[in-house]
């Protein structure tokens, strides 16, 4: 079977996932890349690898991480696949649509939900809209770096997939993250904390969410990679 050569990853946390994941891995592992989280600064490293040759066009890619459920349906620890991903509001018809004829789709697809994925440049937050955002755009989970990743990768030629795994669902509100991210990408700590403090039920609920989604990505990768 021929597995992605590279995996492109938000650092941080789910980064350490992924090599976590991949320690039980002997034979043939993929190179793990991390990228920052946001559209543009994780736009900026992916040219960037690009350019400097550590993503050739003749090496598969898969992007993985967690992201947030926009349907009931899809709930904490669910693992997706993207079939499309979608930003601003372009319709279905004006996604950009994942290759899906890989012998590695096809077999994520038997253990999988495939879905549609909409790229977001800020968390959402709020139970409301994420319920709004739903109705808005017709996809399932969402995301801050699918859809501009991947359209560099198409316009290099490179092929690839979306994994995700569901890390948070559109029922409970999470604290307002708005300015925990540098312009760089970069998850401000102190910032972080203040809005937990300030929100701790919602806190509880994006803590418990993460540690769940964070080992289910853990043993998703380790599953798939391993021979």
């Amino acid at each position: 079977m021929h597995h992605p050569s590279v995996i492109l990853v938000p650092q941080g946390a789910e980064y350490q996932a992924v090599c976590r994941g991949l320690k039980s891995v002997k034979t043939m592992a993929p190179s793990v890349l991390p990228i920052p989280a946001c559209p543009a600064p994780a736009s900026r490293r992916v040219q960037m690898l690009v350019e400097t040759g550590q993503l050739p066009r003749d090496r598969a890619v898969v992007l993985v991480g967690l992201c947030g459920s926009l349907t009931p349906t899809l709930t904490v620890g669910d693992v997706v696949l993207y079939q499309a991903c979608l930003a601003g509001k372009a319709t279905v018809s004006e996604s950009i649509r994942l290759p899906t004829d890989s012998e590695f789709f096809d077999r994520c697809r038997r253990k999988m939900t495939l879905v549609n994925g909409y790229t977001s440049d800020r968390v959402v937050c709020l139970a409301v809209e994420k319920q709004q955002l739903a109705q808005q755009v017709a996809a399932q989970v969402v995301d801050m770096e699918g859809y501009s990743v991947l359209k560099l990768l198409n316009a290099a030629g490179i092929a690839a997939t979306i994994i995700r795994v569901v890390s948070d669902d559109c029922q409970h509100n999470l604290p307002d993250l708005t300015g925990v991210y540098d312009a760089d990408g970069l998850l401000k700590p102190g910032v972080m904390a203040g809005k937990m403090i300030q929100h701790p039920i919602a806190s509880w609920h994006l803590i418990r969410g993460a540690l769940r989604g964070l080992a289910v990505l853990q043993t998703t990768i380790a599953a798939l990679f391993t021979p």
